[in-house]
């Protein structure tokens, strides 16, 4: 009778110390001895049952500190995320998995090429961008623009 009372107090204990979490973590995460989920990488939410999308650089961000801005958030603060899919549904202009990418006016109307700032940097025709450099900076391969074929113009080169 000892050795009954014994193992019923000690699964009482076990029971209070593994914890129980809502829709045991949708099977998701572990539940941790506090009844909270921690969710495995590419879920989230109270009980892990909603998908994560990419994130990418916060493009409207205020920095918060000396060369402290642009932390990475879910589809880059220009799109919603779909939490089904954990596919980034992105605002118009913008476009990439985490829509971190500015796209071009109107895709250069097919009279020109879209290209990104590292790229028009690096771009050299003696005339347009006369001569090439490099740009490194955290918005190099963001912000996209036209670089307009001969004849062509403006932000779309029509």
């Amino acid at each position: 009778m000892a050795m009954l009372s014994l193992l019923f107090i000690l699964s009482i204990f076990v029971c209070g110390v593994e914890g129980k979490c809502h829709n045991s973590c949708s099977h998701n995460g572990n539940c941790t001895s506090s009844s909270i989920c921690e969710c495995f990488n590419g879920f989230e939410g109270n009980d892990c049952s909603r998908r994560t999308c990419a994130k990418g650089p916060a493009l409207s961000a205020i920095a918060y500190d000396v060369d402290k801005s642009h932390e990475l958030v879910p589809c880059s603060g220009k799109g919603t995320c779909n939490h089904e899919t954990a596919l980034c549904e992105c605002d118009p202009s913008w476009g990439g998995s985490s829509c971190g990418r500015l796209k071009c006016s109107n895709d250069c109307s097919g009279h020109g090429e879209c290209m990104s700032l590292r790229q028009a940097a690096l771009y050299n025709d003696g005339f347009t961008f006369n001569r090439s450099t490099t740009y490194e900076q955290w918005d190099a391969d963001i912000f996209h623009g036209c670089r307009c074929d001969p004849g062509y113009t403006g932000m779309d080169c029509r």
